[in-house]
């Protein structure tokens, strides 16, 4: 990167309508850019939302910014510095309070030398107290000072975050070593917190990459080991981690993007704990680093994917069935935790599927009824009951598999099983 690439990538950033806008809310007080976007602007990547520390009145300043833009502020607190954030239509800014302290003093407390730096919003002038600038060129990785990490465990998390999201980067060897040393501390985190940096992670990375990653920092296995349990020292889980993407990469399809989380922590857990997956799965889903529905999502993809895998085109449907809209990632990630006795099922599996569900989609996930309930247990010669429901699933599986295709077949089918106990 030229001199003459940083100065007009940093001039275009200090220009966009957001930082404009920011600059005009803390006049008369001066306003800088920080963290990300200055290091994202620097490296030629897309910037949305802006973090800014401001001189003094960061409230004030919060709230003229939310007036002009239509949106909302809303104060987020914090021991050490106060932060107000504004919410607008297309974009975030956070305001940072710099109340009488040093500009330095607001830098010295960021996490990584390239999140260290400021860009003044007046003047243009990049302030760079650790080397951020240099760092970025020779694409490395490394902490502020020692004690980053131990002042927040979560920084763990957020190395590997970086390490994984910002392409051809590496960590400095002692960054490395600080945080595998306080990577056990992790437990210590609000699981909400490291809800949000996996999230991002998952949805911005490959499988491959994060994974490694994960393992390079220290945040894996720890994070996936249910509590109280004697469980093996697991082998590395980017293998597995990289057949996912390869096998997502076959279907052309990255999963439903909300629910890439979930495929993350499933293989993750699985390859950390084994057999006590979804124990693992729980602890986390009641720590919160779960949501409800990506602890659904989990469970189901953990459950599929240690599942037989699909040997005939009635046995796929049937899984696609039952994935839902998860079956991209329910397929991909049993092709990348089997063992290579199911690898060729597996590998049928996935090039079978895209064609099938073209042509079967909304009739496999969503099959229309052919016999109401009432009609069922006529056939079945009962009254209501869990006989008739099971029966009505037997009947659903035998519809998707292709096997019943119409009201008379299907009345056949039930109608077989009067008396023999077999509806269930």
């Amino acid at each position: 990167m030229t001199a003459a690439t940083l100065a007009r990538r940093l001039e275009a950033l200090r220009h966009c309508a957001l930082a404009r806008a920011i600059a005009a809310a803390a006049r008369p007080a001066r306003a800088w850019l920080v963290g990300g976007a200055v290091r994202d602007a620097a490296l030629g990547r897309a910037t949305r939302d802006l973090d800014a520390v401001v001189e003094r009145d960061a409230a004030g300043a919060a709230q003229r910014l939310a007036r002009a833009g239509a949106g909302r502020s809303v104060a987020l607190g914090g021991d050490r510095f106060a932060a107000h954030r504004v919410v607008l239509a297309a974009a975030t800014a956070d305001l940072w309070d710099l109340d009488g302290t040093a500009l330095e003093d607001d830098l010295a407390r960021r996490d990584f030398t390239v999140n260290a730096m400021a860009l003044d919003l007046e003047d243009g002038t990049l302030v760079d107290p650790f080397g951020g600038l240099a760092d970025l060129e020779r694409r490395r990785l490394r902490a502020t000072r020692e004690s980053v990490f131990a002042e927040d465990p979560l920084r763990v998390v957020r190395l590997a975050r970086l390490a994984a999201t910002l392409e051809g980067f590496g960590v400095e060897s002692a960054t490395a070593a600080l945080a595998r040393a306080t990577a056990g501390r992790l437990t210590e985190v609000a699981g909400e917190r490291i809800r949000q940096e996996l999230g991002v992670l998952w949805r911005e990375s490959g499988f491959g990459p994060a994974q490694a990653a994960l393992e390079a920092a220290g945040a894996w296995p720890g994070l996936w080991r249910p509590p109280a349990r004697e469980l093996a020292t697991p082998a590395s889980a980017h293998s597995a981690a990289t057949r996912l993407d390869a096998a997502l990469g076959r279907l052309r399809a990255t999963g439903e993007p909300a629910a890439r989380p979930a495929a993350g922590h499933a293989l993750a857990a699985r390859a950390a704990a084994g057999t006590a997956a979804l124990a693992a799965i729980e602890a986390l889903a009641a720590r919160r680093a779960l949501t409800r529905s990506e602890t659904r999502d989990t469970l189901r993809l953990a459950e599929l994917a240690a599942r037989d895998p699909p040997r005939s085109a009635g046995d796929l449907a049937w899984f696609l069935h039952c994935a839902g809209g998860l079956w991209p990632l329910a397929l991909a990630l049993g092709r990348a935790t089997t063992s290579p006795a199911f690898a060729a099922a597996w590998d049928g599996a996935l090039a079978a599927a895209p064609a099938l569900f073209a042509a079967r989609g909304a009739e496999i996930l969503a099959p229309p009824r052919l016999l109401r309930g009432e009609e069922i247990a006529d056939l079945l010669g009962v009254g209501p009951g869990p006989a008739v429901g099971a029966a009505d699933r037997r009947l659903r599986e035998a519809q998707v598999r292709g096997e019943v295709t119409d009201r008379e077949a299907a009345a056949r089918r039930v109608a077989a099983w009067r008396g023999t106990g077999d509806g269930g």
